[in-house]
Order: structure tokens, then C-alpha cells, then sequence
């Protein structure tokens, strides 16, 4: 068991208070965490999950085990709000099994609850299991080597382009999950939670090192996805996780470490044509690629020298309690600040509401054509193809408002309303796909469970403040409301990888929130 900090002991607040003796982290309570992120990792290397014949034999042998935890383990005692989350999720899980009776299409349904089922698991076995410290550690270090392998590969379709050959189709990233965006969102979670681990100033410098390093391909993986709300979700990210840690400095310069050499070669290989744009000459993409090879390995190795520094300065230097408060609050006005203002900035410089209002017509009528470059720029479009699939969706909700047309039916919907020719399973937000599916009470079932589940994994914001592991605990929260952001106007709930990281996350975060608190409740009566 790793040393812990004297103020592991002491609750938020009370830095001069009595120390509290906790309870010691069980290895007992690990194998739900453990199955999952095995799970997740499985997944993310069988097209995300998403392809039912390949996703199958994971998911089944996960309910299963997630089953038979909860029904042989005894519990933790729960919050009642993680309660009410889980209640309230089955109540949405049934509906979505029900929805059979009327379905236009029941083995899609049928599917669709199956993917219900999976993610209450998941929260159950998770949410209802003791997590401390030991949890939570493995939980992080455990979704960084899965990040790391998911964004090696993916990054490997540009370095080895002739040994790994998923990126000859587009020059957009997107195995081996299959989808651009979720893989994304994924790398965007992966960096937050190393950067949290690399910051942590007790840890050992090897493992700060390493870390740091494992998170370097996860950046590349994500600047090639060319995800517009990749981008969005790293804002969202960003903003929460420097709002409620307590590490605002270290991880700050963290970030810096780890994004800043990969950025620099970035730049300096913006000549390489076929490294950033699609193209059929083999030969050439292969030689380019391993340029892009030689540089990322001299970006790895920057990464981990200077994170050596950081670390050695960070261990090294004692930081009076005013002077991490004050430096927490100018890192995160910093954050906000470039956040919020250059973005108005920018909004500003392109002609103000003129230009948005510009833009927003783009948007509603898809008629930005930089949506079909198959380059970096494309980020920078605003026609997505989803208005009109939204608006599908609501049109649907109109001749069945209240039960819908059955969970995993939107196809027939988009056939039955679209415009134009295509083939699209989904409305492409989660909140609409659901209110044409399964009407408004699934809608407001759905709501409100995924709700009671972030609120649940946000408790006690304000204390327990001197807990070391309050860093990693809001690298999960952020990545737990960056996936309810982007679900928004996306997929990712069908995609089982996205869906299991999310409900780990909130599980996770819940059952550690509980678990201090309960810990500290009994040292207080002991």
C-alpha cells in the first residue's frame, strides 16, 4: 500500500483538526472496476462495441458478472440519490424493454434494451461496491493503458500507414473504436485522467513519468479524429476539471508538458500533404509517415524528460497552503478566461452577431462545405447533418408523443421523414433519438436518471477538500459530464465503450463519494 500524505486523514477544512483513522482499501472490492475496464478495452478494439455479433460474448459475460457481484456481495451502504439514480434508470431500462409490444422493428429493440441492461449492470456493480483510494487508483491508471493502447493503434494508421492500414480510407482517426468522434471524446478523457496522475505530488517520478508519456499518442489519436466535438467535449473537460480540483498549477503545467511537444511537431510537420489529407499514394504516405514516426517518438521523449523536471521541482519546493490557492484561482480564471474570452475574441474579429448569425444558417441548412474536407479545416465547419435528422426525430414525436415507435427504431423514422437519400440509425442526440423512440416518457425517465447519476458522483464538492485523490476524482467528474455534453448531438450511447466509461465513471466517482463519507463517519463515532 503507497504511503499516504498526512493529510489523507484529515477531512476537508479542518487541516489543524484531529487526524481520523479510515478504513484501509480491500482488494476484494476491485474486480468490478477491473471487469469493466477490461470490458471497455475489449470493446474499444471490437468497433466499439457497436457491431452486436462482435460485442456479444463481452457484454453477455460482463452482465453476468456484474449479476452474480451484486447478488452474492454484500453493499456498501449507499446515498439514497445513487439509489434513486439506479431506480430510476431500471424504471427507463424496463420502458425500453416494454417498448417491444409496439416496436416497429423488436429485434432492434430488443438490442437496445440489452444495451440498457448492460449499463445498469455496470452502475450497480460498480455504484454498490466499496471504493477508496486503491479503487480509484487502478481505475485511473487502468483507463490511461487502455487510452494509451487505443490511441497507439489509432495513431499507428498514420506512422505505419503500410503495417497498420485503417487510415487508407480517410485521413480522419477513427479505429479501432470505428467512430471518429467517440474515439475522441475517449483520448480526451484518457489525457485528463493521466494529466491528474502525473500531477499528483506523493506519487513515485517513475509513474509520474510514465503517465505523462502514455498520454502522449492520446493527444496525436485526437488532433487526427478531426472532431469538431472532440474539441467541445476538451472545453467541457477542461473547464470542470479546473473548476473542482484541488492541483490547479500541477496539472495545468502537466497539460503543458504532454500537449506542448506533441503540438510542436504537429507544426513542424504541416508539410507532410499526406499525413493530414487522404490520398492514394501508398509509397508516399509511407515514407511521410515515418517522419511523423521519428518526431512523435522525440515528443514522447521530451514529454518525459520535462515531466521529470516538473516532478523533481514540484517534490522538491515546499508550496505554503495561500500559495496553491492563489496560484489554483489565477489557473483557473486562466482557463475560463482563454476559454470564454478568445472565443469571443475570435467571434468578434470574424464581424460579431452578424458573422453568427451567418454561421447559424450554415448550421440549419448544412451549407458550409468545408464539412466534406477530409483534412484539419474540418473543424472548423458548421454543417454536421444533424438539423434535419432532429428535426425527424420530433416529427415523429408528434404522431406518437407518448410511447414512440420503439427503442432502436429511429431508422424507420429517418426513412419515413428524410429528405434526402442515406441510411442513419440514429437522430444523433441522445435526448431526441429517445423522445422519437420511446415518446416522453422515456424522454423524461432518461433525463432524469442521467441526472440523479451526475449529481450523485458531485457530491460533497465543497468538502473533504485535503483528500489526495480529489485530482483523479475530477478528471472522472469532467469526463462524466463531457460525455453527457456530447451525447447531445451524438451517438455514443450505442456505442458500448463510450456508454461503459460513462457509467464507471459516475459509478465510480459515486461509490468513492459514499464511501469517504461513510468512513469518515464512522472514524468520528470510533
Amino acid at each position: 500500500m503507497p504511503t499516504m500524505p498526512p493529510e489523507a486523514n484529515i477531512e476537508a477544512g479542518t487541516r489543524e483538526g484531529p487526524r481520523l483513522r479510515l478504513r484501509r482499501s480491500r482488494l476484494r472490492d476491485l474486480p468490478p472496476i477491473v471487469a469493466v475496464l477490461a470490458a471497455a478495452a475489449a470493446f474499444a478494439f471490437l468497433s466499439g462495441g457497436y457491431i452486436l455479433q462482435r460485442a456479444t460474448p463481452v457484454a453477455v459475460a460482463l452482465l453476468v458478472g456484474a449479476a452474480v457481484w451484486v447478488w452474492v456481495v454484500r453493499p456498501q451502504r449507499p446515498s439514497r440519490l445513487y439509489l434513486a439514480a439506479l431506480a430510476v434508470f431500471a424504471a427507463f431500462t424496463l420502458w425500453t424493454g416494454a417498448s417491444i409490444a409496439w416496436s416497429f422493428a423488436p429485434d432492434l429493440t430488443w438490442h437496445a434494451f440489452n444495451m440498457c441492461l448492460l449499463y445498469l449492470a455496470i452502475a450497480a456493480a460498480v455504484g454498490l461496491t466499496p471504493a477508496r483510494r486503491l479503487q480509484l487508483r487502478v481505475l485511473g491508471l487502468g483507463f490511461v493503458a487502455v487510452g494509451a493502447a487505443v490511441g497507439v493503434y489509432a495513431f499507428a494508421g498514420k506512422t505505419v500507414p503500410d503495417i497498420v492500414t485503417h487510415a487508407h480510407k480517410y485521413a480522419r482517426l477513427d479505429a479501432p473504436v470505428g467512430y471518429w468522434n467517440v474515439l475522441a471524446l475517449l483520448m480526451v478523457m484518457g489525457t485528463m485522467v493521466a494529466a491528474a496522475l502525473a500531477a499528483r505530488r506523493h506519487s513515485p517520478l517513475a509513474l509520474r513519468v510514465a503517465v505523462a508519456a502514455a498520454a502522449v499518442p492520446m493527444v496525436f489519436a485526437f488532433f487526427f479524429s478531426y472532431s469538431r466535438g472532440g474539441y467541445v467535449a476538451l472545453a467541457v473537460v477542461l473547464l470542470v476539471y479546473f473548476a473542482v480540483t484541488t492541483t490547479r498549477l500541477a496539472s495545468l503545467l502537466t497539460l503543458v508538458v504532454i500537449v506542448g511537444p506533441a503540438a510542436v511537431v504537429l507544426w513542424g510537420v504541416r508539410g507532410l500533404d499526406t499525413v493530414f489529407t487522404e490520398t492514394t499514394d501508398t509509397a508516399l504516405r509511407a515514407a511521410e509517415g515515418a517522419v511523423l514516426l521519428r518526431w512523435s517518438l522525440v515528443a514522447l521523449a521530451v514529454t518525459a524528460v520535462l515531466q521529470l523536471g516538473l516532478a523533481l521541482l514540484h517534490r522538491g519546493i515546499p508550496w505554503p497552503r495561500w500559495s496553491r490557492v492563489a496560484a489554483g484561482a489565477v489557473v483557473l480564471a486562466v482557463v475560463v478566461g482563454v476559454t470564454f474570452g478568445g472565443g469571443w475574441l475570435y467571434v468578434r474579429d470574424q464581424g460579431g452577431t452578424e458573422w453568427l448569425r451567418q454561421q447559424y444558417r450554415l448550421f440549419e441548412t448544412d451549407g458550409d462545405d468545408r464539412r466534406d474536407m477530409d483534412s484539419p479545416a474540418r473543424v472548423f465547419s458548421l454543417s454536421t447533418g444533424r438539423p434535419p435528422l432532429w428535426r425527424e426525430a420530433v416529427e415523429q414525436y408528434r404522431v406518437l408523443p407518448a410511447r414512440g415507435t420503439g427503442a432502436g427504431t429511429f431508422f424507420f423514422t429517418h426513412e419515413r421523414f428524410r429528405q434526402t437519400g442515406g441510411v442513419v440509425r440514429h437522430a444523433h442526440s441522445q435526448w431526441l433519438n429517445v423522445l422519437s423512440e420511446l415518446g416522453w416518457i422515456g424522454l423524461t425517465l432518461c433525463v432524469a436518471a442521467i441526472a440523479l447519476f451526475v449529481v450523485a458522483a458531485f457530491r460533497r464538492l465543497a468538502r473533504d477538500r485535503g483528500d489526495p485523490e480529489r485530482p483523479l476524482l475530477a478528471a472522472l467528474q469532467a469526463g462524466v459530464i463531457a460525455f453527457v455534453v456530447h451525447i447531445s448531438w451524438d451517438w455514443d450511447w450505442d456505442m458500448a465503450v463510450a456508454g461503459s466509461v460513462f457509467f464507471l465513471f459516475a459509478a465510480a466517482a459515486a461509490a468513492f463519494l459514499t464511501t469517504r463519507g461513510n468512513d469518515l463517519a464512522d472514524a468520528r463515532r470510533a
